[in-house]
């Protein structure tokens, strides 16, 4: 028989982690991650954050911070409800980036929002100011997500928060609103940088016995008393994130190395805040480079062999041998000095970045006329003795005049003769299919234009027989093959 210790004493550690823990067996929760995992546990308010999850495992019998990215996202959205924890505020929207023409030639982007346009003249908001920007001096524009921040003052996103408000929610007066309102106003209001009225409406919070979430409210404003008397530490940040909104990385770097020196005494909040804007840069700085090495690097590899091909007597031998030894180096050296006015990127930066990009549309080069150079012909020449049987059946008695068959060009002869946009194409296409740099998808053949896909070219002789040869244009590829990479 079973020692019934086997079943009593798992039952009491659990007891035991239940009461050191001060929790309700019954309070427990099932918190499910998107990796499949599911933790058993409570999770913790007044440790949580709008970016960690804390959780009480009581498997474990430890305290779990997990980021709210890997939390199912039906298990976060009833948590952050129940808690009171919804965004109002819009945190980025989709704005405007204009590149306005300068005397003496130079160009300035400008990051921001157009409000309206009238007598040649744009409005735009950057920073909290209204901008009059004559339209004949706008080379481009674009649209682009950017952080609300640097198009609007605090004061100013406070007012058309109060405004969507009352329109939508049917908010008369935040500060006599309900708790939770004041809870996810004063969170806003902290993410706005409009300190004195998140201090106010935490305060209000904090001191409301009944609402759950007064314990982390009375946190966060110990959090903003801070953050007001750090005034200067916080104007660095600030700036600080609209040199990242610019993507200055390398003004950025040389802010932050500095903010110590500059900042001696800063205190929690500041260097929370820090450190969030340090995460931010590594995460737009890479997102920044991957998208532009994505868009950049096939254009560099086409114009340096542009150049290449137009050399004085350089072979096709020549060229392929350059793209395999010389041609990947050279193009991650000019993409990481186009990255020069951003930030300092090595070449091996610049080659990660490009293997990181995300792969999205397509490129497509031929070989054109050049494909049997590296799609040999499997077509045999014809035998001109079986062609000439009708012209020998005619009995004549004199010998047969000798017939000279056409021949198709060799490599050398073909690229000899081809224009230098052709070479472009057919090296690039040549360069992309067998570097290991691109992803390349399946090929497109088109049918040879001179013998419609056959791979021979046909000619009636005189004496009516048919003279059948290897086609002069595709040397009997019978197609035009093209690469698709990306």
């Amino acid at each position: 028989m079973k020692s019934p210790l086997r079943y009593v004493l798992p039952m009491l550690a659990l007891c035991a982690l239940f009461l050191s823990a001060g929790l309700d067996p019954v309070a427990a929760e099932v918190i499910h991650l998107k990796t499949g995992e599911s933790v058993k546990g409570r999770p913790v308010i007044e440790e949580s954050n709008e970016e960690i999850l804390v959780i009480e495992d009581l498997v474990r019998g430890s305290l779990r911070r997990i980021r709210w990215e890997a939390v199912d996202t039906e298990v976060r959205k009833k948590l952050w409800q129940d808690w009171g924890w919804e965004r109002n505020a819009a945190r980025t929207i989709v704005g405007d980036v204009i590149v306005q023409e300068q005397s003496g030639g130079k160009t300035e982007e400008l990051r921001g929002k157009i409000e309206r346009e009238e007598g040649g003249i744009v409005y735009f908001r950057s920073n909290g100011q209204l901008l009059p920007v004559r339209a004949e001096t706008i080379k481009s524009r674009r649209k682009e997500e950017m952080d609300a921040r640097d198009i609007w003052t605090a004061e100013q996103l406070w007012d058309k928060y109060v405004a969507d408000l009352k329109a939508n929610q049917e908010v008369e007066d935040i500060e006599t609103a309900d708790a939770r309102t004041r809870f996810n106003a004063a969170n806003d209001a902290l993410w706005m940088g409009y300190l004195e009225k998140a201090r106010d409406l935490f305060r209000t919070v904090a001191d409301d016995p009944n609402y759950i979430n007064a314990n982390v409210a009375k946190k966060r404003l110990e959090y903003v008393d801070e953050l007001i008397r750090d005034a200067e530490a916080r104007e660095s940040l600030k700036e600080m994130r609209r040199m990242l909104s610019y993507k200055n990385f390398r003004k950025f770097k040389e802010a932050q190395q500095a903010f110590p020196e500059k900042h001696p005494e800063y205190g929690e909040a500041v260097k929370i805040l820090l450190e969030r804007l340090g995460k931010d840069f590594e995460k737009k700085r890479s997102e920044y480079f991957r998208h532009q090495a994505r868009f950049h690097f096939p254009k560099i590899c086409e114009k340096l062999i542009e150049k290449k091909v137009k050399e004085k007597d350089i072979s096709v031998t020549d060229v392929t041998s350059w793209t395999r030894r010389e041609l990947p180096e050279a193009a991650f050296l000019a993409l990481s000095e186009r990255f020069a006015n951003k930030d300092d990127i090595t070449p091996e930066e610049a080659q990660q970045f490009w293997s990181e990009r995300t792969k999205r549309n397509w490129i497509t080069r031929s070989y054109g006329e050049g494909t049997f150079v590296v799609k040999p012909a499997k077509i045999k020449p014809p035998s001109q003795r079986r062609n000439n049987a009708n012209r020998n059946r005619q009995g004549r008695s004199q010998a047969a005049p000798k017939i000279k068959v056409p021949k198709p060009p060799t490599r050398e002869q073909w690229w000899a003769r081809a224009k230098s946009r052709e070479r472009t194409a057919w090296t690039m296409a040549y360069f992309a299919e067998r570097s290991g740099l691109f992803e390349v998808g399946t090929e497109k053949l088109t049918p040879c234009r001179v013998c419609n896909g056959q791979g021979l070219e046909r000619k009636t002789l005189q004496g009516g027989g048919v003279l059948a040869y290897i086609c002069t244009r595709c040397a009997g590829t019978r197609n035009d093959w093209a690469v698709k990479f990306r």
